[in-house]
C-alpha cells in the first residue's frame, strides 16, 4: 500500500506540473484527474497527509489553468469546509491559501467561499505571525 501512496503522490504532482500544457487527451482526462483528487483528499485522515497537499495543489491547478474543466459546488464546498483550519497552520497555509486563491479566481458564488473568506480577514488582522498576515493580505 505504501508504494502506491508514492506513486499517487508523484503522478498527482507530475500533473500539477503538466496541467498547463494544451494536449488533447490532457482535456478529456483532466475531469477524472479531478474527481480523484477530491476523492483523496476526502479519503485522507487530514489535510496534512502529503497525498491530501498533492491533490489540493493539483485541482487549484486544475481550477487556475483549466477554466474549461468543471468542478462540481459540493466537492469545493467539501474542500474549503476541510482546509479552513489549515489557513492558521504555518506548515499547510501555502497550499490552503494557493486553493483559496485558485477558487476564487473561478469566481465560485458559496456561502463556503464567503465563510473561508471572513475567515481570512480576521487572520490577516489578529495573526501572530507576520508571515501569515501577509500571505492573508495576497488573497
Amino acid at each position: 500500500m505504501e508504494a502506491q501512496e508514492d506513486v499517487k503522490i508523484s503522478a498527482l504532482r507530475l500533473l500539477s506540473a503538466i496541467i498547463k500544457l494544451r494536449m488533447p487527451e490532457m482535456d478529456e482526462a483532466t475531469p477524472m484527474y479531478v474527481r480523484e483528487a477530491v476523492r483523496m483528499v476526502q479519503n485522507a485522515n487530514s489535510t496534512n497527509d502529503e497525498a491530501a497537499q498533492a491533490a489540493l495543489n493539483l485541482i487549484a491547478a486544475v481550477l487556475r489553468e483549466r477554466k474549461s474543466v468543471k468542478v462540481r459546488d459540493s466537492d469545493v464546498a467539501d474542500l474549503l469546509h476541510r482546509i479552513t483550519p489549515d489557513l492558521e497552520e504555518p506548515d499547510r497555509q501555502g497550499v490552503s491559501f494557493n486553493f483559496v486563491r485558485a477558487v476564487m479566481s473561478r469566481k465560485f458564488q458559496l456561502p463556503e467561499v464567503y465563510e473561508v473568506v471572513d475567515r481570512i480577514g480576521v487572520i490577516m488582522v489578529t495573526n501572530q505571525s507576520r508571515g501569515a498576515r501577509d500571505v492573508a493580505r495576497g488573497v
